[in-house]
């Protein structure tokens, strides 16, 4: 038995692969041409138009009259139809929606080839070549439609609420019932969910990026799988023979604002996204793209500054700073504090211990560690015992985003596309502790995407479609108070946190739990934690 090499298998395996799912995000049309008297014309020439790019596509219909032409960008198609004996036939203004297939039949009337018949007019509302239950967001809806600016740049997957049957939001999304993360996301016919999270799309392209969205719902044909809770189905913009660019702000302040009920005055909230869109055919010195190379570019930009939340925090006042604790009570009672140094045998199998005068703590008792780290804690912004201190800081989210779509038509049988997506976003929380102790972190995205699409007409009946496509997302977390050497300013030895940050203090017996057998178990405990998640996902 013969064996075929394993990077030929591996060839064999994914040009299969491709070929079973190539039509995902692509239009197809398709029908009959027949004659006065509704008998099939067999060898009829189809030539489809793009009328934006003029890239045309030519198939024949067979014995039966049928006719099929795939791989179709969404667009606007005119359809010439050619036979002998017959006038020609030229139809308008045929629009191909995403992963749409428009069924169009032809009836040619007799006379001379050199006449013409011109038909203009809306595709049929009924779609009676297969059984996909979806919803189209056109191009014009994706340009006209507002989505809204909240803390991130606008998510083009908010464009699936739009669809009947849809709940939850972009994340969590159930459609017709399914499962939250059910769904599968496609761009420009490629998965774009991360692995560890179903159904999640980690960063996503600006919405000038996008071309057209479908949510296919239900009733998928068989080049959909892997999912049962509907597709998401987005594709890239392309530019065209005519040059089209746009500029575009959005703007949330907050001296529109109002203040919250318990702070002095209005947070800091202000979000910007603006941007650029460019795309047209590619003319350079001695080559002219026009109906052959094209460009779409955009870049996206994101600032967005918000005041930490509106919530009140307990830190030492003054006098707890110097040990003195004689403000507080307890079940109605002074606060009784003890000296855990004290400890000895009370004489009926016990202990106990002795009290400090006026529940102060004398200040040459405090530890080096402990009064190097109060030294790092701000003051508090009132004498009160609890509440006494306002989270300060604002959040800080900047992204910038680069897309560029390319498109290149070697002949009316070969063709590609390649998009390439570049993203970077830094989103740094609210300090809400003002220096070293604050639990802020910095979360970083720098995502990388590109989409390549090859297709390629061997005879009017057979197309090709290779595609690959590769989506990273990785994530990375760090603490603000990184690398500044907070650490080495408390004294603490024998502990190494990434970054050198100060660990956390836990206090697992809080004020509001003392009792007096704080006497025989102590008054407090301490336990430091640290956490450095680091996440990456890659899929191809």
């Amino acid at each position: 038995m013969r064996r075929l090499p394993v990077i030929k298998l591996m060839i064999v395996w994914l040009a299969t692969s491709t070929f079973t799912c190539w039509g995902q995000d692509r239009g197809t049309i398709l029908g009959r041409v027949t004659d006065p008297s509704s008998a099939v014309i067999a060898g009829a020439t189809i030539t489809v138009t793009n009328s934006d790019t003029g890239i045309k596509t030519t198939t024949s219909t067979n014995e039966a009259g049928n006719y099929v032409i795939r791989g179709l960008a969404f667009g606007r198609y005119e359809i010439a139809c050619e036979a002998k004996g017959f006038r020609k036939y030229v139809g308008k203004d045929n629009t191909v929606d995403v992963a749409q297939t428009l069924t169009l039949d032809i009836a040619l009337q007799v006379g001379a080839v050199e006449q013409t018949v011109e038909v203009s007019g809306a595709a049929p509302l009924v779609e009676s070549s297969t059984s996909d239950l979806g919803t189209v967001v056109d191009q014009k809806q994706v340009a006209d439609l507002p989505l809204s600016v909240s803390g991130n740049v606008r998510n083009p997957e908010s464009f699936v609420l739009l669809a009947p049957g849809v709940s939850g939001d972009t994340a969590n999304t159930e459609v017709n019932g399914s499962q939250d993360r059910a769904k599968e996301v496609l761009v420009d016919g490629v998965q774009s969910t991360g692995p560890e999270s179903g159904g999640t799309v980690g960063t996503y392209p600006p919405v000038e990026a996008i071309g057209e969205f479908k949510l296919l719902a239900a009733n998928f044909s068989a080049e959909y799988g892997k999912t049962g809770g509907g597709f998401e189905i987005f594709t890239t913009k392309s530019g065209n023979n005519q040059y089209h660019g746009s500029l575009f702000e959005y703007l949330r302040n907050d001296q529109f604002d109002a203040r919250g009920f318990i702070s002095p005055t209005t947070p800091v909230n202000r979000q910007n996204e603006f941007g650029a869109a460019l795309g047209g055919p590619v003319i350079l010195p001695k080559y002219n793209g026009r109906n052959r190379t094209f460009f779409y570019f955009v870049y996206d930009g994101f600032r967005y500054r918000a005041g930490a939340t509106n919530q009140l925090l307990t830190l030492p006042n003054a006098a707890q700073r110097t040990g003195d604790f004689s403000g507080l009570v307890k079940g109605g009672a002074p606060l009784a504090i003890y000296d855990p140094y004290s400890s000895r045998s009370d004489g009926a199998g016990g202990f106990t211990r002795d009290l400090f005068p006026g529940a102060r703590i004398p200040v040459n008792r405090f530890s080096k560690v402990s009064a190097a780290t109060l030294q790092l804690l701000p003051p508090a912004n009132t004498n009160q015992a609890t509440a006494n201190y306002t989270a300060v800081g604002a959040t800080t989210f900047n992204r910038n985003v680069v897309t560029i779509k390319g498109d290149h038509a070697f002949s009316d049988r070969n063709r590609v596309s390649l998009f390439v997506y570049v993203s970077n976003e830094a989103n740094i929380a609210a300090a809400t502790i003002d220096g070293a102790l604050s639990p802020a972190l910095n979360q970083q995205r720098p995502a990388r995407w590109t989409r390549l699409n090859h297709d390629y007409q061997f005879t009017p009946t057979t197309l090709n479609n290779f595609r690959v496509g590769y989506t990273r997302e990785p994530q990375k977390w760090f603490r603000v108070t990184s690398d500044q050497g907070y650490l080495q300013k408390t004294g603490l030895t024998g502990v190494n946190p990434p970054g050198d940050i100060v660990p956390r203090v836990q206090f697992t017996d809080t004020y509001q739990n003392w009792s007096d057998e704080t006497k025989n178990k102590g008054l407090t405990r301490f336990s430091s934690a640290t956490r450095y998640p680091y996440s990456r996902a890659t899929t191809t």
